[in-house]
């Protein structure tokens, strides 16, 4: 989890806790650890292996234990960002972002047009046939 404390903003926390829970109806993890203000908004980080890291969720609720009175290592609530990761697969940068909204916009602007109907135009006046016809007649 990463934070930022209150009494001292400049500086990011990198704190750690032990996944307790998952809430599959609230779609959630609980995660014992430091419950503190500054950490909620903040990523949560899954390392399986050395090296590997993945974003699995965002702090969304602290809540610390005072059963002594005392703020003591308590619960966090972490919300799934899974679903993010389907978007982040299909959308690698903001040009290409870019380049997908313009061919959407575009099938969307072709999909409103209405087809108008070719009308095969007759034959063509000549020139001379005009010059012609602008003459007085005998």
């Amino acid at each position: 989890m990463v934070g930022i404390s209150e009494h001292r903003a400049e500086y990011a926390l990198l704190l750690a806790g032990t996944l307790s829970a998952r809430q599959e109806t609230r779609k959630a993890y609980l995660i014992d650890g430091v419950a503190i203000n500054g950490v909620s908004g903040g990523p949560v980080f899954h390392c399986p292996s050395p090296g590997a890291v993945q974003i699995i969720g965002c702090v969304s609720a602290c809540h610390a234990n005072r059963a002594t009175g005392e703020a003591l290592p308590g619960l966090l609530r972490a919300e799934d960002v899974s679903h993010f990761r389907g978007i982040a697969e299909a959308v690698r940068n903001i040009d290409e972002a870019n380049k997908r909204k313009m061919v959407f916009e575009e099938a969307q602007k072709n999909k409103a047009e209405p087809e108008r109907p070719m009308v095969e135009a007759g034959p063509q006046p000549s020139a001379s046939t005009a010059i012609r016809a602008a003459e007085p007649s005998e």
